[in-house]
Order: structure tokens, then sequence, then C-alpha cells
């Protein structure tokens, strides 16, 4: 699954006992949800209530937080890109 690329291992174990108690089709949609909200895409609720209850849970006790790609540029590198020509 894309979404265990995203997770550290104790995240791993922790999301898999939420993902077998739910049928393919609905791990399907929350797995997505999950990979939207980690990859900075904001959390959209997903379409059924129960599913909205383990997402947020799922967030919580996994302690999920949108992943930042880009790195944060050092000040050397800001100065040098004002004065470069």
């Amino acid at each position: 699954m894309d979404l265990f690329n995203y997770l550290k291992p104790a995240q791993r174990k922790a999301i898999r006992p939420f993902l077998q108690i739910i049928k393919r089709p609905f791990q399907e949609e929350l797995c997505i949800s999950l990979m939207d909200y980690l990859e900075g895409n904001g959390l959209n609720p997903v379409s059924q209530p129960v599913l909205r209850s383990l997402q947020q849970q799922i967030i919580e006790e996994c302690n999920l937080h949108p992943l930042t790609t880009r790195q944060p540029k050092s000040i050397g590198t800001i100065i040098k890109q004002m004065f470069s020509v």
C-alpha cells in the first residue's frame, strides 16, 4: 500500500488493526484520504460517519502530520539568490 510508504514502522503497526476491521472499498477510501492529508492537501472527510471517526482516531493515535517535502532555504542561499545577476 502506498500509505505505508509514508509511515514509520510504529505507525504501520498502529494502523493495521483499524484497516483490518473495515471492508476493502472503505479501506481504500480511508487510505486515500490519509495519503492526501500526509501529502499536505488538507483533511478531506470521508463519506461514511464511521470512517470519519476512524480517520480522526487514526490521525490522533498514529500521530500523523502533513509531510513537508520542501526543505527550508538557508539564509546564505537566500542572500546569494538576492545578489546573483
